[in-house]
């Protein structure tokens, strides 16, 4: 409190004078950031004078101008790019029209935790086009174990394919959300009433796949289902010594069954 030079640096003040006075709001003196940070600053000029520019360093570094808006201004900080984990100084100088200066500084404590490692998430679509045909689309995100996670647009996604049958391998690139979608379009339902669609490998600069393969099986939408594609919905019941089924008789079902499949309707 007796040494005026520094009774303002713990508010966040800068040293009263001529010069524009700079208030650091956000974030607060020793708080732990991680990722983009958004700094804000009040600043307000002295006298009749205006505010020509502020300015905003790391450890001395420019980092870049300030950004007018309602409550002060802004800049937003990337501390993923080159700051190691520690603390860290913020500096704004702000220069008023009159050519005066004023600023403000504050330690933070970055604090990122780069893990290296991804997985995936998978959702799946099944998606009717007429009673005898459907689409299988599966969506892959691509999800860093990182704290804050980055978004990885253009990971590779190697995956395949499965119907039973067959085996196609595929592979596609994530967009700007992280995101990759497959898809296998006119499935036939009668013979590929279902798919499973397995991720292999994710492949993205300074990452490896933390995973063991990651698979998802869709099935064909219950309405494009042919009736007559599993005999097991035609049970037979006995009622008052007659054979009925639950939907109908079963020599007429089993009629229509075969001529199904014999002329693939």
């Amino acid at each position: 409190m007796n040494d005026p030079d520094n009774f303002w640096e713990p508010l966040g003040w800068a040293d009263p004078g001529l010069g524009p006075a700079v208030q650091i709001t956000s974030p607060l003196p020793g708080a732990e950031v991680a990722g983009e940070t958004l700094i804000v600053v009040e600043v307000e000029a002295t006298e009749s004078r205006t505010i020509e520019s502020v300015e905003f360093f790391v450890d001395e570094g420019l980092i870049g101008p300030g950004i007018e808006v309602s409550d002060g201004w802004s800049f937003s900080w990337d501390t993923t790019t080159s700051y190691p984990d520690g603390f860290h100084t913020i500096t704004v100088v702000a220069t008023d029209s009159a050519n005066d200066i004023g600023k403000s500084s504050i330690e933070v404590y970055v604090n990122n935790v780069m893990d290296g490692t991804m997985t995936v998430q998978l959702v799946g679509d099944s998606r009717e086009v007429n009673r005898n045909f459907w689409d299988a689309i599966v969506t892959v995100t691509v999800v860093p174990n990182d704290s804050p996670p980055a978004t990885l647009a253009g990971a590779t996604v190697h995956a395949y394919w499965d119907d039973s049958f067959t085996t196609n391998l595929v592979s596609g690139e994530t967009d700007e959300s992280g995101n990759a979608v497959f898809e296998m379009r006119n499935l036939r339902s009668r013979s590929v009433p279902s798919i499973t669609f397995t991720v292999t490998d994710v492949v993205w600069e300074g990452y490896t796949f933390a995973s063991e393969p990651v698979a998802i099986t869709l099935n064909a939408p219950v309405s494009s289902r042919s009736l007559y594609n599993d005999l097991a919905i035609w049970q037979v019941i006995k009622e008052d010594g007659a054979d009925q089924t639950e939907e109908g008789d079963l020599g007429a079902a089993l009629v229509d069954y075969y001529f199904m499949m014999a002329y693939g309707v």
